[in-house]
């Protein structure tokens, strides 16, 4: 007995559909993804650590902002940003609450009593702050697509922009 108009259309169909499934299951067969959960252990400086925030940047470090400073993690081992009374280059504020990095890979640093941090390295390979808002909150920064840092405060409830032109803010 023939087959109807109906019934053949169907049968292309599911032939077609089962097709697709026999490719679809053998591709994702033949690219495994392999990915490494990796648990980082709290203990010496990382001890009482509370996260606010984190960041993977363009290098591969992981940044993480807390209530006690600014870490960066290589994949081995942290490296602690805090504030050193005294050195005008550190951190001047140790609660860390937001951060970014920008189109020009610039890492931004926020934090919660005292502005908005650039991480600068010198042509030594120090690293060093520059402070813009002293003494401003700090609670979110995002980039817009025409390049421009907005920056908005919770306490202040300012809302700012940074100026590239000026190096300033507005």
């Amino acid at each position: 007995m023939p087959l109807s108009t109906g019934h053949k259309q169907f049968s292309r169909f599911l032939l077609v559909w089962v097709l697709l499934f026999v490719l679809k299951l053998g591709f994702s067969q033949s690219q495994p993804e392999d990915y490494t959960i990796e648990t980082i252990p709290f203990e010496g400086e990382l001890a009482g650590f509370k996260g606010s925030c984190m960041l993977q940047d363009s290098e591969g470090f992981m940044w993480f902002g807390s209530l006690n400073g600014l870490f960066r993690y290589d994949g081995s081992g942290f490296k602690v940003f805090r504030h050193e009374p005294g050195n005008e280059n550190s951190i001047s504020d140790d609660w860390i609450k937001c951060m970014v990095e920008d189109e020009e890979g610039i890492l931004w640093i926020g934090s919660a009593r005292d502005g908005l941090f650039k991480w600068m390295v010198g042509g030594d390979g120090s690293v060093y702050f520059k402070n813009y808002c002293q003494g401003k909150d700090i609670f979110k920064i995002m980039e817009d697509h025409t390049g421009r840092l907005w920056l908005s405060g919770y306490i202040s409830q300012d809302l700012c922009y940074y100026n590239r032109e000026e190096d300033q803010i507005r």
